[in-house]
C-alpha cells in the first residue's frame, strides 16, 4: 500500500473496512463486558438481575472496565489485521501487502463472534473480561459497599440527629428484648442493628420518592414494587415477635429481677446480669415453679431461637435494601453532590444520618491495588523519558556514524519508545493480573529470598506476558513499515527471512515478560512483607537480572541472523533504558503508596 501519507486512506476499501471492524468491536464489547463472570448469588441479590452492570457498580467503574476490555480486544484485532501480509507470505509466498476489505472484516468477525462462542478459544475472551473486571474491582467494590452499609453501627449514626430519636429508642428496645429472651449481647446488638437498619433503608428506598431525583427514582419502580411486600411483611413479623416477648411472664420476671427496663439503655454490667438470669432459667427450667408457670417457661425457651431466626431473615432484607440504597445513591449524582458538597445555607437542613451513609457509599472501596496504577505510571514515565534520551542517542549516533535514512532521530525514538511502551505495559498488566488471581485462589507464594525463588509459579506469567508483548510488537513493526517504507519491501526477504524476523521478535518479547516478573517480585517485597532493601537497591537488582536477559537474548538473535548485529547496540540501549526507568518509577510509586498508608494508619491511631 506504500506510505501512509501517499495514500488517501479514507477512500481506500481496506482502510474503511479496518475502521469499520474496529468500531464494531468497540460497540460489541460493551455488551460483553456487562456480563458478570460470577454474578451475585443469594436471595438478597435476586433483584440485581433486573439492573445493568453500569447501574450496579457505577458508571465510572464500568467505563474503566469497558476501556480495558475494549483496548484488549482491539489489540487482538490489530494483531490479526497486521498479520495479513505475513500470513500470505508464509502460506503461499504472495507479496500483496494490505489488499482488499475481506481480511479486516473477517478478523473483526473472529474477535466478536468466533472466539467467544468457540469452546477452544472462549477462554481467551473470558480471561480478557476477567482481567478488565479484576482491575476495575468488579464486583468486589459493590460487595464491599453493601457489606459496609449493612454491617455499620447504625445506632452511632442515628444518635447524631434528634430527628432519629424514635429509631434510637427502637434500637434500644429490640436489643433489650433480645437480651431478656436469652440472646447474648453480640446477638442482641446484631438483631437490633439489622432491624433498625432494614427499616431505615426501606424508608430511604421503598418510600424515598421525596429524597431522590424523580427521574432516577422512577427507574427502580418495578424493583421497589417487588421488594415492598416482603419488607412490610417482615416488619410486621418483628412487631409480632416484640409483642410476644413483652407478653412473656418470664421476660417480665427477668426485667424485675435485673431491675432494668427496655425503655432505658442497658449498661454492660446490667446485660451480664440479665444473661446470668436467663442462663439460670434455661439451665434449670424445672426449678422455677414460683412465681412462674412451667408452660410460660417452656414458651420462654423458644424465644431466643425465634430472635436468632428473625435476625437471619432481617439480615437478608437489610443487605437487599442497603444494596438498592447504594445503587440509587451511586447513580443519583444530584443528591450525592448536595450532601457531599452542600451549600453553606442548606447545610443545617440536611439529614445528618443520610449524609453519613451517602459518604460511606462514596468512600467505600474494595481492597486497593496500587500496583496497577504504579505499572501505568511507570510505563508512561519510561515512554516519555526514552523518547527524549533515545532522540539524543540517535542524534549523537548520526553525527558519529553518518548514514542516509528517511527516518529522523525523533521519529525513530518515538516509534521505538511506543513499541516498548505497549509491550511492557501489557506484560505488566498481564503479570499483575495473574498474580492477583493466584492470590485470590490461595496459590501464590510471595517472594522472600532469591535462594528459594518460586520459579514454577512464574511460568504462566512469562508465557502469557510473552504472547501479549509479541502481538503488540508485530503491530508496531507493520505500522512502522507502513508509515516509513513499504510492507511489501519488508516481506521481500522471503518465507525464511519472515520466520527469522518473527523469531527475533518472539525472543525479544521475553524481555517485557521478565519485566513483568520483576514488578511482581517488587510488589511482593513492598506489600506482603517488611522491605529490607532501601533506596534503589531493589529495582537495581531486578534490572541487573533483566539486563543480563536482554544481553543474552540479543546475542542469541545474532547467532540466528548475523544481520541483527547492526541493531544490537540500539536494541540494548533502548530496552535497558526503558526497563530501568520503568522499574525505578514503579518502585517509587508503590513505595510512596505504602508510606502514605502507614502514615494514615498512624494518624488514625492518635488519641483524641
Amino acid at each position: 500500500m506504500g506510505t501512509l501519507l501517499s495514500v488517501d486512506w479514507l477512500r481506500d476499501p481496506t482502510s474503511l473496512s479496518f475502521l469499520f471492524g474496529a468500531l464494531t468491536i468497540a460497540v460489541h464489547s460493551r455488551k460483553r463486558v456487562e456480563s458478570l463472570i460470577t454474578p451475585p448469588r443469594g436471595e438478597e441479590f435476586d433483584f440485581v438481575r433486573l439492573l445493568s452492570l453500569p447501574a450496579i457498580v457505577g458508571k465510572s467503574v464500568f467505563r474503566k472496565a469497558y476501556l480495558i476490555y475494549t483496548v484488549s480486544l482491539e489489540i487482538l484485532y490489530f494483531f490479526m489485521c497486521a498479520s495479513q501480509p505475513i500470513v500470505r507470505v508464509l502460506a503461499d509466498g504472495k507479496l500483496e501487502g494490505f489488499e482488499g476489505p475481506a481480511w479486516p472484516l473477517t478478523a473483526a468477525l473472529i474477535v466478536i463472534g468466533v472466539i467467544p462462542s468457540t469452546p477452544l478459544f472462549a477462554q481467551i475472551e473470558l480471561s480478557l473480561r476477567s482481567m478488565a473486571h479484576s482491575v476495575s474491582n468488579i464486583p468486589d467494590e459493590f460487595f464491599e459497599r453493601v457489606t459496609k452499609l449493612s454491617q455499620s453501627e447504625i445506632e452511632a449514626y442515628v444518635g447524631r440527629d434528634p430527628r432519629y430519636e424514635p429509631d434510637l429508642r427502637k434500637f434500644r428496645k429490640i436489643r433489650s428484648l433480645a437480651l431478656y429472651a436469652g440472646c447474648s449481647r453480640e446477638e442482641a446488638d446484631k438483631v437490633a442493628r439489622r432491624t433498625v437498619g432494614a427499616e431505615l433503608f426501606a424508608r430511604w428506598t421503598l418510600n424515598g420518592q421525596d429524597i431522590w431525583s424523580a427521574g432516577e427514582f422512577d427507574k427502580y419502580r418495578d424493583i421497589l414494587d417487588v421488594l415492598r411486600p416482603r419488607s412490610e411483611s417482615l416488619k410486621q413479623e418483628v412487631k409480632d415477635l416484640v409483642a410476644k416477648t413483652l407478653a412473656s411472664p418470664v421476660v417480665r420476671y427477668v426485667m424485675e429481677r435485673s431491675k432494668t427496663s427496655f425503655e432505658s439503655p442497658i449498661k454492660d454490667g446490667d446485660s451480664q446480669g440479665i444473661q446470668s438470669i436467663s442462663a439460670e432459667i434455661l439451665a434449670n427450667p424445672g426449678s422455677f415453679s414460683l412465681p412462674l408457670q412451667q408452660e410460660d417457661i417452656r414458651s420462654y425457651l423458644t424465644l431466643a431461637d425465634l430472635w436468632r431466626a428473625k435476625a437471619t431473615e432481617i439480615g437478608i432484607s437489610n443487605r437487599r435494601l442497603s444494596a438498592l440504597f447504594a445503587i440509587i445513591a451511586l447513580n443519583d449524582t444530584r443528591v450525592m453532590k448536595a450532601y457531599l458538597h452542600p451549600d453553606p445555607g442548606a447545610r443545617s437542613r440536611l439529614d445528618v444520618v443520610l449524609g453519613e451513609l451517602l459518604l460511606l457509599v462514596r468512600s467505600s472501596r474494595s481492597k486497593p491495588r496500587p500496583w496497577n496504577n504504579a505499572a501505568l505510571l511507570a510505563s508512561f514515565t519510561a515512554f516519555a523519558s526514552c523518547v527524549i534520551l533515545l532522540t539524543a542517542y540517535h542524534k549523537v549516533h548520526a553525527v558519529l556514524s553518518p548514514s542516509r535514512s528517511s527516518v529522523g532521530p525523533f521519529e525513530e525514538a518515538f516509534f521505538t519508545s511506543a513499541s516498548l511502551f505497549t509491550s511492557f505495559l501489557v506484560a505488566a498488566i498481564c503479570a499483575l493480573f495473574v498474580r492477583s488471581y493466584k492470590i485470590e485462589q490461595g496459590t501464590w507464594t510471595p517472594f522472600s529470598d532469591v535462594r528459594n525463588f518460586p520459579l514454577s509459579q512464574y511460568g504462566g506469567i512469562v508465557f502469557a506476558a510473552t504472547i501479549c508483548a509479541f502481538a503488540t510488537a508485530i503491530v508496531w513493526v507493520i505500522l512502522y513499515q507502513w508509515r516509513y517504507d513499504s510492507v511489501i519491501g519488508l516481506l521481500q526477504i522471503g518465507q525464511g527471512g519472515v520466520l527469522v524476523l518473527l523469531g527475533y521478535y518472539a525472543i525479544c518479547s521475553l524481555i517485557p515478560a521478565m519485566y513483568g516478573v520483576g514488578i511482581c517480585v517488587i510488589t511482593d517485597c513492598l506489600t506482603d512483607q517488611e522491605e529490607n532493601l532501601r533506596g534503589l537497591k531493589l529495582p537495581l537488582y531486578c534490572f541487573g537480572a533483566i539486563f543480563i536477559t536482554i544481553y543474552i537474548l540479543l546475542e542469541t538473535s545474532i547467532l540466528i541472523e548475523p544481520a541483527y548485529q547492526a541493531t544490537f547496540i540500539a536494541g540494548l540501549v533502548s530496552k535497558s533504558l526503558f526497563s530501568l526507568i520503568a522499574l525505578v518509577t514503579f518502585t517509587w510509586s508503590l513505595r510512596a503508596y505504602s508510606q502514605a498508608g502507614s502514615r494514615a494508619v498512624l494518624g488514625s491511631a492518635q488519641p483524641l
